[in-house]
């Protein structure tokens, strides 16, 4: 839908506008891609779990591949928590000194 405004000829003609759709279209890719890859990659666990229970030789390998595939899944979670409106914002941080004065 994104592509489709951006194709059209008049979506330049509002500069702010085009602008944050770009940069929506851009946060929905790097959200979308890293997924994309994780299905993939969970196909190919999948095939050769298969391969692993007709030929034993491809055992070994299935372990470590269900470790990674873990740890890119817990990545894609802790980037869908802080995929927000607000999130790529930045922040403050005061710390205040207690039970001593204000050094």
């Amino acid at each position: 839908m994104i592509d489709d405004e951006m194709a059209a000829p008049s979506f330049w003609d509002n500069q702010e506008k085009a602008q944050e759709r770009v940069g929506e279209r851009k946060s929905l890719i790097s959200l979308v891609k890293p997924l994309d890859g994780a299905l993939s990659e969970s196909d190919d666990l999948t095939a050769m779990v298969e391969m692993a229970a007709e030929d034993e030789s491809f055992a070994a390998e299935v372990p470590p591949e269900v470790k990674r595939l873990e740890s890119v899944l817990e990545q894609l979670k802790l980037q869908s928590l802080l995929s927000g409106t607000h999130d790529a914002a930045g922040a403050i941080l005061t710390i205040n000194a207690r039970d001593g004065g204000t050094d």
